[in-house]
């Protein structure tokens, strides 16, 4: 995290896999020094929301630390209620067993998705291991190692390694 005109500013690097299987070959890389995930289901297809004790949590354990980062479960497409088939106590009560925020949007209408962006965010920057971590990883890949040539090869433009 860094200062930007006195407040704080914060870099987001956003993954969508939308839940497709081609990306599935990607998850090590989505995963890999994760502050934060957020996994969403729909609320109107009861496999969406099975699929994630199934299929999404056995991965993400598989490669994050779920205790290393801020875990959001989120139910969308809120605005077809009459279409619902997981209801919010549900979401909820799966939530709760895993230690993990719980947000139900609509990205239709845009109820509640920036809310949930704003809240995960809020969670990862209020812990300060999260944010250390990342600019002792940021000084790290900043850090440059400097090797001299023998003295009579300085003149030389090619490499001395």
């Amino acid at each position: 995290m860094e200062k930007v005109a006195g407040r704080d500013r914060i870099k987001l690097t956003i993954w969508d896999t939308a839940g497709q299987e081609r990306f599935r070959s990607l998850s090590s890389s989505y995963y890999r020094g994760a502050q934060g995930v957020i996994i969403v289901y729909d609320v109107t297809r009861r496999d969406t929301f099975d699929a994630l004790r199934r299929d999404w949590l056995p991965e993400l354990e598989t490669y994050a630390d779920l205790d290393q980062l801020v875990l959001m479960l989120v139910g969308n497409k809120i605005d077809l209620h009459h279409q619902r088939q997981v209801s919010a106590d549900e979401g909820r009560a799966l939530a709760r067993s895993l230690a993990a925020l719980f947000m139900e949007t609509s990205a239709k209408t845009s109820v509640g998705v920036a809310a949930a962006f704003e809240e995960l965010v809020q969670k990862v920057a209020n812990t300060p291991h999260f944010w250390q971590r990342a600019a002792d990883q940021q000084r790290a890949a900043l850090a440059t190692v400097a090797i001299d040539a023998p003295e009579d090869d300085r003149e030389d433009a090619s490499c001395a390694c």
